[in-house]
This record gives structure tokens, sequence and C-alpha cells, in this order.
């Protein structure tokens, strides 16, 4: 998330269920960032079970403000999407980083989906969890300057339209080792394939591969899926 004009960068990571997660420009480099007046990225969000331990590598790094969740918790995945959405969406309309996650924790205390489930010890404990980092900084800071109201642009990049076979996107998780090796392959191949015995989940893998480089812009000419269980030879293919 970045204001039009503005050098202020916000990275947000989440996940629950003891997942990684890391929101910044340059991954894992955080440590090796410059610090001060020259770290463009002023705001991190660990939206994951005990990123309280990688949190400190952002603030050694030289993020102004960091927000995680305890290092010894575990988040629901519901609070964590609760805290997250109200988080962003009350700093885009102008409120300080403070305010912005006092409202996001009461928003997980007085979550619905818990309370309804007669889980209110619950919804309190979790909107515990969530720390503001560094302790005791002035986090009154306002990335996103309220602007003038009116109609709202939508500026993002429009995807082509594509047609995969239905996928559970769920699978993603444990998929991950071998969907980044098809990833690097195809960044550096113009032509990668996918082999192994019948019902692995060849095809399960290509459409997540294809799902991803679709939802990230990485091929902009577009992504074609083709069937070719009933083609015998490559040269049947109508590439027209």
């Amino acid at each position: 998330l970045a204001p039009a004009g503005s050098a202020t960068g916000v990275g947000v990571g989440g996940g629950a269920g003891g997942s990684a997660s890391a929101g910044a420009a340059g991954g894992g480099g955080a440590a090796a960032a410059p610090r001060g007046a020259d770290m463009c990225l002023r705001l991190v969000v660990l939206c994951s079970c005990h990123s309280g331990i990688p949190a400190s590598l952002f603030i050694d790094a030289g993020v102004p403000h960091v927000i995680a969740v305890e290092r010894s918790e575990t988040v629901l995945d519901v609070s964590a999407r609760v805290f997250v959405q109200s988080l962003c969406h009350s700093m885009l309309v102008g409120n300080t980083i403070q305010s912005a996650f006092k409202h996001a924790q009461w928003l997980v205390k007085h979550n619905e989906c818990l309370h309804t489930k007669g889980q209110h010890a619950t919804a309190k404990k979790e909107a515990q969890k969530f720390v503001l980092l560094p302790e005791g900084a002035n986090h009154a800071t306002v990335l996103f300057p309220s602007k003038a109201r009116g109609p709202a642009t939508d500026c993002s990049a429009g995807r082509p339209p594509v047609q995969f076979p239905r996928t559970r996107l769920d699978l993603t998780i444990i998929r991950q080792v071998e969907l980044w090796s098809v990833l690097r392959a195809i960044r550096h191949n113009r032509f990668v394939q996918v082999v192994g015995p019948p019902g692995v989940g060849k095809r399960t893998l290509v459409c997540l591969v294809a799902h991803y480089v679709w939802q990230r812009h990485l091929f902009p000419d577009g992504i074609h899926y083709v069937h070719v269980d009933d083609i015998r030879w490559i040269v049947a293919l109508d590439w027209s």
C-alpha cells in the first residue's frame, strides 16, 4: 500500500496456523536494509503465529512501526483477517497507526463470529495478542492523509480473462515446495514439463502455478490452458 507520489511503504504478511509470513521490500534481506531516513518502508504488519520473533528483525533494520503477534502466541485465522482488514481501512481513511491499531484490536475483541459461538473470553484474548512495536515509540503517524471525498477509481492493472480447470487453491499450502520449483523453472526456461505417474496431481500443480502467476501479472500477454489429453503428437496442436 502506498499513496500516490509518496515513498511510503506498507508491508503486510498474513496467515495463521503457524505459517511463516513477512511483509517488506526485499523479503528476508530486512536485516541488511538501511536505517533511519533511508528506510522507505515505514510499517510492517506480520499477522501470523509467533510473528513477534521476525518482527525484531524489521525493527533492527530501521522500520519505525511493526505490528505482530506475541512471540509465544498463536492466532486464529478469523482474528487475523478481521484485524488486517480493519487496520488497513482505518489507515486509508486518514487515521494514525496508533488509532488504527487500537480500532483493529477493538473489532477483534468484539468479533461477531467468536461471540456467536460463546467464545467471549477467546475474543478478548485474541485482541491482546497483537502488539505494536517498538513499545513506547511514537506511533501517532498518518501514512495516508485524508483525501477529498468522491467516486473511487480502480487503478489496478487489469488481468486478462482465463479459463482454468476448477482447482482447490487451498492445496497451495501442501504444494509450496513443488510450486516454488515450477515457478523458478518457468522464469528461466521457455518450456517446462511436469512429469509423474497418473493421479499424483500434475494437473493440479500446473493450475496452481497458472493461478499464481495470473494473480501477480507475471505474464502480461496472458495465460492459456490447453487440453492435450487426446493428442498424441505435439505437431497436432493448432497454435492459431
